[in-house]
C-alpha cells in the first residue's frame, strides 16, 4: 500500500524439522520484570522457584537464577523507586509534611487529650539494602496501642537515642497534661541513663521478660516453678505480698533471690508503680504491637516507607472514628466488659460501712481491706493504679447504692477516647507535586557488613522456645547436667568417672570356637549366650553338635576388686574344653592388643 510499510509473505513452510530451543536472549531480566509486573505487585518477594515456573508455563523458556533475582528486583525498583534517589529527595517529602500537616505533631496532641500518661520507648531494625533503624515512642489508649512518635536512624546509639528524646520531650505542651509520664523500656543502660538526665522528673519502667533469662543463667534454677513465682512477684499490688512471693522463691533459689534483691523493684513490681498512669504493665506489648505493625513497610525504600506507615496510620486513625461514633453508654467497652467480670467478684466480698465513705470489706479468706469512695482508693491498691475499681470497692459502691461506672477513671469514657482520635492525619500529595528545596541532597548511608554468613533466622531470647511452634518447650541453655548414674552434677551417664572404675573390675570374657579334632589352630570368636542355653549346649539353631559344626558360649563376670583379671572360655560340642586363661599373659597392659588367634571384649 503507498505511503506505508508492509510486507508479503511469498513463501510458507507449515511444517517445521528443527527441534525447539529453550533458550531466547529476547527474554531477559528487564523483559520478566515488564511481563510480570502485575504479579510482583500482589507478592512483591515472589520466589525464584515460582518466577521460574511462570516464565516456562507461559513462555517455555528456561531463565537462569541470575536473571530472576535482577527482575524481581528491577520490579521491586519499578513499583517503589529508586533506593538511592530517595534519599535525595528526603528534603523535599520533609517539606510537604510540615506544609500539609502543620507542625506535624498530630499525634502527640491525641496523646495529650485522650490517652494515659504512658510511653514505650523502643527500635526495631529495617530490612531494606541501607540497613539502619526505627525509633518509636507509642503510648497507650484505654484499648491498645497509640503510637506518638517515629524517627529513621543509622543505628540505636546514643547520640540517636538523645536527639529523638529531646525532640519529643521538647514539643511544646508535651507535658503541660501530663506533668508525671511513666516511660517503659527493655533496660538497655544506654536508654535508661539517657532518660535520668533528660528527664529527672519522670518515673521509669521495665520489662519484666528481661529478668528471665538472667535468672536462668545465674541462678542456675529452670523451668515453669521459677517463672511464675517471678510472675507472682511483680504483679503484687502491695509491697507485703511481694516480700512473702519473695520469701517463697528464696526457698526455691537462693542465687536468684539474691540477685532480685539488688534490682531495684520500683521498675518491674507493681507494688510500687505510680498510681498516676493508670497502667499496671509489666511487658513490652505496646511497642512490639506496633513493630508487628509496620512489618510490611520495613523492607522497603525510605521514602516509599514512610509513606506506607503514614497510610496506615492514617486509615487507623479514620477507623477508630468511624467505631467510636457508634458506641453507646458511658465507658469504653472493653472497660465495661471488665468491669461486669469484677462485679461478680464483688460477691465474694461483705462491707461494712464505717462513716465519712469508709469502708471495711471481708473476704471469704478472711482478709480484710480498708475502701474509701472519697479518695477512690483501697487497700490492695488495685483500684488507684488502673483506675478501674476493684472488687472490694465494687462492694463498697454496691452497699452505698452507687453505680460502679461512676467511679472508673476518666480516662476509660468514651468522651475522651474521642479526643485522643480527634486530630486528622492529612493526606500527602504525589512526588512530582512536592515542594523543592535548596538544600544539599543526602546521599545513602555506607552501608556496614557484619562479617561471616548473613543470619536468616531471628536471634530468639533465652526465655524464649527454639521451636515457635511449640512455644511450651523450654531451651537447654544454660541448664546445668546431672549424672543418671550417680547424681552428680556436671557430667552426664555417658562421661561418669564411676565408669572408669568399673572398667578396671571388669572381667574380660574369651571365647573360643571348637573344630573337628585335628584341626590347626582353634578359632577364638565373640558371642552371647542365648536365654534357656547351659555350657557345652550346642547354639546353631538348637540342634546337636556335630563334629563340623561350631558353637559359642559367652558368659560375662564381674567381679569387683580383683586385681589380677581372668576368663573363662568354654567350647561347645563333642570336643569342648575349659580351661582359665591369666589375660596379662596374652594382652598388653598399654595398647590392649591380644595375640594372634584370640579375640576379647571389654564390659
Amino acid at each position: 500500500m503507498p505511503e506505508e510499510e508492509s510486507f508479503q509473505v511469498r513463501s510458507l513452510h507449515s511444517k517445521h524439522s528443527c527441534g525447539r530451543k529453550y533458550r531466547n536472549t529476547i527474554v531477559n531480566s528487564t523483559w520478566i520484570a515488564n511481563k510480570l509486573i502485575d504479579k510482583f505487585r500482589v507478592q512483591p518477594n515472589m520466589p525464584l522457584e515460582v518466577i521460574q515456573h511462570e516464565v516456562k508455563d507461559k513462555w517455555r523458556v528456561d531463565v537462569n537464577p541470575t536473571m530472576m533475582y535482577r527482575a524481581r528486583r528491577k520490579a521491586k525498583q519499578k513499583l517503589y523507586g529508586n533506593l538511592e534517589g530517595q534519599y535525595r529527595r528526603l528534603w523535599d517529602y520533609c517539606e510537604t509534611l510540615r506544609h500539609t500537616n502543620s507542625g506535624s505533631c498530630v499525634l502527640m496532641k491525641g496523646f495529650l487529650e485522650g490517652c494515659r500518661p504512658f510511653i514505650g520507648v523502643d527500635g526495631c531494625f529495617l530490612k531494606g539494602p541501607f540497613k539502619g533503624q526505627l525509633l518509636s515512642a507509642v503510648g497507650r489508649d484505654e484499648n491498645n496501642m497509640y503510637p506518638i512518635a517515629f524517627a529513621v536512624v543509622e543505628a540505636e546509639t546514643k547520640d540517636s537515642w538523645i536527639w529523638f528524646l529531646e525532640t519529643l520531650i521538647s514539643d511544646p505542651g508535651t507535658y503541660a497534661r501530663h506533668a508525671r509520664p511513666t516511660f517503659i523500656s527493655d533496660r538497655q543502660k544506654v536508654l535508661c541513663l539517657l532518660l535520668r538526665l533528660l528527664c529527672q522528673w519522670l518515673i521509669i519502667g521495665y520489662v519484666l521478660g528481661i529478668y528471665m533469662p538472667t535468672l536462668e543463667t545465674f541462678g542456675g534454677h529452670r523451668g515453669l516453678a521459677l517463672k511464675e513465682q517471678l510472675w507472682a512477684a511483680a504483679s503484687s499490688y502491695t509491697e507485703y505480698a511481694f516480700n512473702d512471693h519473695m520469701e517463697e522463691l528464696k526457698k526455691m533459689n537462693t542465687n536468684a533471690y539474691e540477685y532480685l534483691s539488688n534490682v531495684d523493684p520500683s521498675g518491674w513490681c507493681r507494688a510500687w508503680f505510680s498510681d498516676y498512669s493508670k497502667c499496671d504493665l509489666l511487658v513490652n506489648n505496646i511497642y512490639e504491637c506496633f513493630n508487628s505493625y509496620i512489618l510490611k513497610a520495613r523492607d522497603k525504600p525510605i521514602l516509599t516507607m514512610l509513606e506506607m506507615i503514614g497510610k496506615k496510620l492514617m486509615r487507623r486513625y479514620q477507623a477508630k472514628r468511624e467505631g467510636i461514633e457508634k458506641l453507646i453508654g458511658k465507658l469504653c467497652p472493653r472497660i465495661a466488659t471488665k468491669l461486669e467480670a469484677i462485679g461478680l467478684e464483688a460477691v465474694n466480698c461483705i462491707a461494712q460501712y464505717a462513716g465519712d465513705s469508709m469502708f471495711e470489706v471481708t473476704c471469704l479468706d478472711n482478709r480484710q481491706f480498708v475502701v474509701d469512695l472519697s479518695r477512690m482508693r483501697c487497700g490492695c491498691r488495685q483500684w488507684e493504679l488502673t483506675g478501674i475499681p476493684c472488687p472490694h470497692a465494687v462492694a463498697a459502691i454496691l452497699y452505698d447504692c452507687g453505680d460502679p461506672e461512676d467511679y472508673v477513671d476518666e480516662c476509660f469514657t468514651i468522651a475522651v477516647y474521642k479526643k485522643a482520635y480527634a486530630p486528622i492525619i492529612y493526606p500527602m500529595p504525589s512526588e512530582e507535586q512536592w515542594i523543592k528545596t535548596s538544600h544539599d541532597k543526602l546521599e545513602p548511608p555506607i552501608g556496614r557488613v557484619a562479617p561471616g554468613r548473613p543470619k536468616k533466622q531471628r536471634k530468639r531470647g533465652l526465655d524464649k522456645s527454639k521451636d515457635p511452634k511449640n512455644p511450651d518447650r523450654m531451651r537447654k541453655f544454660g541448664a546445668r547436667m546431672k549424672c543418671g548414674k550417680c547424681n552428680g552434677v556436671g557430667h552426664n551417664k555417658r562421661s561418669c568417672p564411676t565408669n572408669r572404675s568399673e572398667t578396671s573390675n571388669s572381667r574380660i570374657v574369651l571365647c573360643v570356637q571348637s573344630q573337628r579334632v585335628g584341626s590347626r589352630t582353634p578359632k577364638v570368636t565373640k558371642g552371647k549366650q542365648k536365654v534357656g542355653e547351659k555350657r557345652g549346649q550346642p547354639t546353631n539353631g538348637g540342634g546337636l553338635c556335630g563334629p563340623q559344626q561350631k558353637s559359642t558360649v559367652f558368659k560375662h563376670i564381674k567381679k569387683k576388686g580383683i586385681s589380677n583379671r581372668k576368663a573363662a572360655t568354654s567350647v561347645g560340642g563333642a570336643h569342648s574344653k575349659r580351661k582359665v586363661i591369666n589375660i596379662p599373659q596374652l594382652v598388653d597392659e598399654r595398647d590392649h592388643t591380644p595375640p594372634p588367634g584370640f579375640g576379647y571384649e571389654r564390659r
